[in-house]
């Protein structure tokens, strides 16, 4: 098995994937879109694979950034780590 250790910007975008989704399987209105969503995750695939040079969209950016601002003033953790092993 391939040892993996996630740099802080990928444990961040899954943070805020698993927020957003939190949020709307809690009956409230999500922060991404699904194009969004699917460009985090070309993203955190590019990560995987040690590719660093990905830029999200502004806009984007700085909705990923205001969530992460949620996420540590709310001190909230998803009910499920994502793991990082393959």
């Amino acid at each position: 098995m391939k040892i993996f250790t996630p740099n802080k910007r990928l444990i961040n975008l899954g943070l805020v994937l698993q927020y957003d989704s939190f949020k709307k399987d809690n009956g409230k209105a999500g922060y991404f879109t699904q194009a969004q969503r699917t460009l985090i995750n070309q993203e955190r695939g590019r990560i995987f694979n040690e590719l660093d040079n990905y830029i999200q969209p502004p806009e984007l950016e700085e909705k990923i950034q205001f969530l992460m601002d949620q996420i540590k003033s709310n001190n909230w953790n998803p009910l499920i780590p994502v793991e990082y092993k393959y």
